[in-house]
């Protein structure tokens, strides 16, 4: 999935891809949304992945996560680095924050082929550089 600048906000960048068709495609779309940013190393020589602390009782969507999710690590010159979900619509959207920037991540499903799309964007200083990120 390549992601470009965007021609109208120097703060913004988006990409997005189809996900073929398969059992509950839009559920694991959704899911991967809420895992892929804070489980894995983001780059062989930047390996940053993070603790998860749920949201509060009640609030959560699956396995603790929800609006008020906190994941907690360092990032590559060792600093702490906490994301927060502050928006949650099940199979929809979720948005995290850290720092100044924002990352919003879509799913839909495409009724007539069964796939699903699945959208991201970052908005803060500096993200309209990205010409490949995703």
């Amino acid at each position: 999935m390549g992601c470009g600048p965007s021609t109208v906000l120097p703060g913004h960048a988006e990409a997005e891809t189809m996900v073929p068709e398969g059992a509950d495609v839009l559920r694991a779309c959704f899911l991967l949304c809420l895992k892929v940013d804070v489980y894995q190393p983001k780059y062989a020589n930047i390996k940053m992945t993070f603790a998860m602390k749920p949201c509060p009782t009640g609030a959560g969507f699956v396995e603790g996560y929800g609006v008020g999710t906190m994941f907690e690590g360092k990032n590559a010159m060792g600093a702490p680095e906490r994301r927060t979900i502050k928006e949650l619509v099940p199979l929809q959207k979720i948005v995290m924050e850290t720092h100044d920037l924002r990352m919003t991540y879509s799913t839909s499903l495409d009724v007539s082929s069964g796939a699903c799309k699945l959208s991201y964007a970052f908005d803060g200083y500096g993200m309209g550089l990205f010409q490949r990120q995703l």
